[in-house]
């Protein structure tokens, strides 16, 4: 039996040899996000389950960081490859949906992946690929900005035609949300299965204590989050402190877009003479968890997320969550504790936490309700339901 996973450049390729499953998992290695969460999750599904996994990754040093980070250190072999190309575009960061496509072109050209036999499974480059199973976090055709410019509107074309290359008929598509199965079938013309990604749901448990009049949104620091606009919102709600806490990035245009905003930010505060509104950039994730453990609401920004893992981690610690009403965050989260805590505009914020404050016996019961929602997204589940789709579907 062999697997070739590919996910944010991981790629495992599972073969039977010498009486042991062998897993070739291929990532591209830049950050420890949540799609790096998710590759190193289904790497120690696939070892639970008897595979020995190799990742052919662009970079065995942030590959052992993640782990670390995560908890989720294996004994894994690792392959490095890379482009002259690949390592031009690295620079700013601003190309990765092209780099993951340009690395793994790179080992199917180095590896003969594509001739290789056995299962093939690929969890990162957001294109129906030439494998068996194919994770799709967001069509990568689609990108994430709205822009209209000569340039967002070239690199848009680079990609599309790179993908028209590349891509395959795999024999199953998973994705994150039910949203993003819905964008799959309308830009790919698949059907997909929804297998949620994992959440560190224990790490931010709640503990019982005491809640605070204390509202959290946490975020990148990243154009269309459009965070500007919290602060004039913060101060609809004087009787709450409103902490916005995020990442500015890992790159040096990330990090300097990222202070863009947070003068933005600032100067809003200042110029609406907002007392209430503060703002802490790279949060460690001990302050972050302290700071949801004392909050009663999060509120994340106006926009459509995949998923939205931050809304998930916002609930396990006991905050009522308040989404924007689109992207999988709403459609698979939020929506299904209670239809009044989604927006279209961020003005209704304030609105729908008045409105909860004059039912007391409903904080309590949403609390609740979140709490319970969360625990389908641990991290168990998820490996579970990854080889059970993958069992049921006949690939393992």
């Amino acid at each position: 039996m062999h697997a070739i996973l590919v996910n944010d450049f991981l790629f495992p390729y599972l073969e039977f040899c010498g009486g042991s499953l062998k897993a070739y998992l291929m990532h591209l290695f830049t950050v420890c996000g949540g799609g790096e969460r998710v590759s190193l999750e289904i790497a120690k599904a696939l070892h639970d389950v008897g595979f020995n996994v190799v990742y052919v990754t662009n970079s065995s040093k942030c590959l052992r960081r993640c782990a670390e980070m995560f908890g989720l250190s294996g004994d894994y072999e690792t392959i490095e490859i890379s482009s002259v190309l690949e390592k031009f575009l690295s620079v700013g960061g601003r190309f990765i949906r092209y780099r993951r496509l340009l690395l793994l072109a790179k080992a199917y050209e180095e590896l003969m992946l594509d001739e290789a036999e056995g299962l093939r499974v690929d969890t990162s480059t957001n294109v129906p690929f030439k494998v068996d199973v194919s994770y799709i976090h967001y069509p990568a055709v689609l990108g994430t900005t709205k822009s209209e410019t000569l340039y967002w509107r070239l690199y848009n074309w680079v990609v599309e035609l790179k993908v028209r290359r590349i891509a395959g008929n795999p024999k199953l598509v998973i994705t994150n949300s039910l949203w993003s199965a819905k964008l799959v079938r309308e830009v790919y013309g698949l059907e997909a299965e929804v297998v949620h990604p994992p959440v560190d749901v224990d790490y931010f448990t709640y503990d019982s204590r005491t809640k605070e009049k204390v509202i959290v949104t946490v975020s990148r620091f990243t154009p269309e989050k459009k965070l500007h606009l919290l602060p004039r919102v913060a101060s609809k709600l004087s009787e709450y402190e409103w902490y916005l806490a995020g990442s500015t990035g890992s790159t040096w245009i990330e990090r300097s877009v990222s202070k863009t905003i947070v003068r933005r930010i600032e100067s809003e505060v200042r110029e609406n003479k907002v007392r209430n509104f503060y703002v802490i950039p790279n949060i460690p994730r001990e302050e972050l968890r302290e700071l949801l453990l004392r909050a009663t609401y999060y509120v994340h920004p106006p926009f459509a997320e995949h998923f939205g893992i931050a809304v998930a981690e916002a609930m396990a610690a006991g905050c009522i969550p308040i989404v924007y009403r689109d992207g999988g965050a709403w459609t698979d989260i939020v929506s299904q504790i209670y239809e009044g805590l989604g927006y279209n505009d961020l003005s209704e914020v304030p609105l729908i936490i008045k409105s909860i404050e004059n039912s007391p016996n409903l904080i309590n019961e949403l609390r609740v309700k979140a709490i319970t929602q969360v625990q389908q997204y641990r991290s168990e589940v998820f490996r579970e339901k990854f080889i059970e789709i993958l069992k049921r579907r006949g690939i393992i």
